[in-house]
């Protein structure tokens, strides 16, 4: 009946997101949707490279719905959005949709976080990003040290130089 068959669904829909192709294919599409934001530039590119910029996005956008569909059908709805690695890359698929209806430079950065996906399946820069974690928790009164000796400095600085120097709007002196 219709349990067995949303079951097979389900089971094919499993088998599918084990694959290594699956995965492989994946993280060839985050890889390649980061090259495409990183290309973006100010001034902005010739029109042909944000077409094709553009192109790349769209694909992406399509590619991580597709895989969010998949892995929504082989975890189920509760389990999908209860496992934080799946609801940040559903949150982040979401996010695209907003920016491709409304657009919005704000959401764009949203799509920066797709770096992320690839810790999911990659174990050495998922060892690399909790080690910067740690560092940068453990450097927590350093940093606090160093931003005061920074302020400290920078009002020092003002005092002693803020009426010193003068630059002609020319800029030739």
């Amino acid at each position: 009946g219709m349990a067995s068959a949303k079951w097979r669904g389900q089971r094919w829909a499993q088998r599918l997101a084990g694959t290594s192709f699956f995965q492989t294919a994946i993280m060839v599409f985050i890889i390649a949707n980061v090259l495409a934001m990183v290309m973006d530039t100010y001034p902005a590119p010739k029109i042909e490279w944000l077409i094709t910029m553009d192109i790349v996005n769209t694909v992406c956008t399509v590619v991580f719905t597709v895989e969010m569909a998949i892995l929504l059908v082989a975890a189920g709805p509760l389990e999908y959005w209860k496992n934080p690695i799946c609801a940040f890359d559903g949150v982040i698929v979401l996010l695209s949709y907003v920016e491709i209806f409304f657009g919005g430079g704000a959401v764009k950065a949203f799509r920066g976080f797709r770096i992320f996906k690839l810790a999911k399946k990659w174990t050495e820069f998922r060892i690399l990003l909790k080690s910067m974690v740690h560092t940068v928790t453990s450097m927590g009164n350093f940093t606090v040290l160093l931003v005061l000796i920074m302020f400290v400095f920078a009002l020092l600085g003002q005092q002693m130089f803020a009426l010193k120097m003068r630059f002609s709007l020319e800029g030739n002196e």
